[in-house]
């Protein structure tokens, strides 16, 4: 009996996959979804509550009965691929919107450069040809000597020690490339769900989809400054759905091939 045990074989499974999810109302069939890229974790948590039955006939309390009051099914995943998509999901935002910038230039706009460690936002991104030059025309100051320029971002700040004095009424003039931006608005949704299909591939093991409609939440922090790729978590919370007889569908695809 010992031998035949050890001779069967288990579908073990090392759990990988990939994670699309779609709006409602968008056909399954034929309709879009949104790969959500590299899903470093995908999990999907059962939570049950009971009632308990004891009888108190004699002696100590005896379970008799236990009943099945509820079930949930929620999850969590985090991603690090923060496409706009997703980073418009984690920050409940509407669509992105167009935040282009068409090329240009500018002819002696007037700025007011103020202190040190103060800089001044032009209102363009990626200049270039940047000439600064007392409010009355004349003199024209010197680069790194009298101000520093952000070309990239836009922004001029006088340099201690040169001829700008602070608060000093400048003019600048400067030329902009063409830029493509978009624009999220965060916080202009307040719920966010949508229909979720797990794709399991794992190197070895059972190969199983799962399919259903979750209401979405974004779990952790959005890190603007570390040593680690960035990353985005959210949380989920299954609901009933009329395209899934159940709360969840799973379907079994069988084993994994070996390559």
């Amino acid at each position: 009996m010992a031998n035949e045990w050890l001779a069967r074989t288990f579908p073990y499974s090392i759990p990988k996959g990939i994670c699309k999810v779609q709006k409602d109302g968008v056909s399954e069939i034929g309709g879009a979804w949104f790969d959500l890229g590299n899903v470093k974790e995908f999990k999907l948590n059962v939570a049950t509550e009971t009632k308990d039955h004891y009888s108190t006939a004699s002696g100590l309390n005896v379970l008799d009965k236990s009943i099945v009051t509820k079930i949930d099914f929620t999850g969590s995943f985090i991603l690090d691929v923060p496409d706009k998509q997703i980073l418009k999901m984690f920050l409940y935002a509407d669509d992105p919107t167009s935040a282009d910038q068409a090329s240009g230039s500018a002819v002696d706009q007037v700025v007011i450069l103020p202190g040190l460690q103060h800089l001044v936002w032009l209102g363009k991104r990626d200049v270039s040809v940047v000439v600064v030059k007392h409010s009355t025309g004349s003199p024209t100051y010197v680069e790194d000597t009298d101000y520093k320029v952000d070309y990239e971002n836009g922004m001029v700040a006088r340099l201690d020690g040169g001829a700008i004095t602070v608060d000093q009424s400048t003019k600048i003039s400067y030329s902009y490339a063409a830029k493509t931006m978009f624009q999220l608005d965060a916080g202009a949704l307040n719920n966010l769900k949508r229909h979720f299909w797990f794709i399991g591939d794992p190197p070895e093991g059972v190969q199983r989809d799962a399919q259903f409609f979750a209401s979405l939440a974004p779990n952790g922090d959005w890190s603007q400054i570390g040593e680690d790729f960035q990353e985005l978590g959210f949380n989920f919370k299954v609901e009933l759905h009329t395209r899934y007889p159940k709360f969840v569908k799973v379907i079994d695809k069988g084993l994994a091939t070996l390559t």
